[in-house]
């Protein structure tokens, strides 16, 4: 996970006695006359995922592992590029001897251009990288 960094912090003064909330500018409260204040910073932060995943496989008797595979997900890349990351749809039907696999640029969190696409036969997909 990649945390936002980006934290804009913002100041509020109140007064220490009845607690309403004063202008900077203000010495004395104007509500009781007080001048003792509390200063508050209020900050936002958060988190950005950097991979998801979402995936179904459909499992029957006498096919290894799986029958059906459907992956699509962001990855997070080791390419120095590609600093958000990439997308991947993956689909594998062993029925229909089908390999089908399209990675995506990420930038600013929308999908780019494509960056690899593998459409084949399984059988052929397997001897080609085993």
């Amino acid at each position: 996970m990649d945390w936002i960094t980006n934290v804009n912090p913002k100041v509020v003064y109140f007064c220490r006695t009845c607690h309403e909330r004063l202008s900077k500018r203000f010495t004395d409260c104007p509500f009781c006359g007080s001048r003792g204040r509390e200063i508050s910073m209020l900050a936002k932060d958060g988190i950005k995922i950097g991979e998801s995943f979402f995936g179904i496989r459909l499992k029957r008797v006498g096919y290894p592992k799986f029958l059906f595979e459907l992956v699509r997900r962001y990855k997070i890349s080791g390419d120095k590029r590609l600093p958000e990351g990439v997308y991947e749809e993956r689909v594998i039907d062993k029925q229909k001897d089908l390999y089908d696999q399209t990675v995506y640029k990420v930038k600013k969190g929308k999908l780019g251009k494509v960056l690899h696409k593998d459409k084949e036969k399984l059988s052929e997909h397997r001897k080609n990288n085993f």
